[in-house]
């Protein structure tokens, strides 16, 4: 790539100057089948991706997405808001079973400058927090199905994944791009 081809790319800037979403989640399938077409989404407008996710998981469904991926246990244990991400999303149950993933995000819901998003089936928390949905294009429709199929969930390569994706989120105002969630009426 020539150098002003390099300039133009959104994706080959520093790293510290691209948006940044972190994830936390207990199972790589949950999290495909959950936000998958969401992260694909993510990754592919230029943002650095990054799932924590216990080692035991086969990691190639992430893989397919262009996420980044660090060991749970490593990342909780590594010091909580270093360098805060403009976004933390988390599987809801995480956020009752493990005290440091619940700190985690309540320093995240604190904090302006990083929007909170949640999938699962309740809200553990306190803080009330906006329903938002994710409308997948063909591409991410494409790459979660791959995905899928790649963590062996009940999905035919011919089976379209349709619908949205569902979650909650506290919608910052003062977060510094436009969110590609939007509200749920």
């Amino acid at each position: 790539m020539t150098n002003a081809a390099a300039a133009l790319d959104p994706f080959s800037g520093p790293a510290d100057l691209r948006y940044r979403l972190d994830v936390i989640a207990l199972d790589v399938a949950g999290l495909v089948a959950a936000a998958g077409g969401w992260l694909y989404h993510r990754v592919a407008t230029g943002w650095d991706v990054t799932v924590a996710v216990p080692t035991r998981h086969d990691l190639r469904p992430l893989q397919i997405l262009g996420v980044r991926t660090v060991d749970l246990e490593t990342e909780l244990g590594a010091p909580a808001g270093q360098r805060a991400g403009q976004c933390l999303a988390v599987v809801a149950e995480a956020i009752v079973t493990d005290a440091r993933i619940r700190r985690r995000v309540e320093l995240a819901l604190r904090r302006s400058l990083t929007e909170v998003v949640v999938w699962g089936d309740s809200w553990p928390m306190d803080r009330r927090l906006t329903r938002v949905r994710h409308l997948p294009t063909p591409a991410g429709r494409a790459f979660k199905t791959q995905a899928l199929l790649a963590a062996r969930l009940n999905v035919g390569a011919d089976t379209p994944v349709t619908g949205p994706e569902l979650f909650r989120s506290d919608q910052k105002r003062s977060v510094t791009t436009a969110s590609d969630l939007e509200p749920v009426h």
